[in-house]
């Protein structure tokens, strides 16, 4: 009895390494494998993601940095231009006093500021497309 007791305890020992080697190990390396190829691919799409939103960054200070550069050279050309106006005076004789010296001014005023007032203009409507691009997740080439 005590013999057919230990022979069956062995067989039943046999048995369970039979399944560990056949079925389970394998079983584990499997999951195993699936785990690490759902972490790589989430890190891959986070990465990704990181990537995009870092592009839109970019494009958009690059973007605020070329409207910041072309409203400044609208603005210099805005004062040449007024400057222009009186580049070739040497000397201004205003007849009608203050009121003559004031309207010569104000119309040189004038026509700068209708000039900066387009500028902003076009500055505004640039400004205003490239961050619908970059709301949009568009990329200006």
């Amino acid at each position: 009895m005590i013999q057919e007791t230990k022979s069956a305890e062995l067989e039943a020992q046999r048995e369970d390494q039979r399944l560990q080697a056949t079925v389970r190990k394998p079983a584990d390396a499997q999951a195993y494998a699936q785990v690490k190829l759902a972490t790589a691919d989430r890190d891959t799409r986070i990465a990704a993601a990181e990537a995009h939103a870092r592009e839109g960054e970019l494009q958009a200070a690059a973007n605020a940095q070329r409207v910041k550069l072309e409203a400044d050279a609208e603005a210099e050309h805005v004062r040449l231009a007024a400057a222009s106006q009186f580049a070739a005076v040497d000397q201004m004789i205003v007849l009608n006093g203050a009121q003559g010296l004031t309207e010569a001014l104000s119309s040189v005023l004038s026509q700068g500021a209708a000039r900066l007032q387009m500028a902003r203009q076009m500055i505004g409507s640039s400004t205003k497309k490239g961050a619908d691009r970059v709301n949009d997740g568009q990329v200006e080439e």
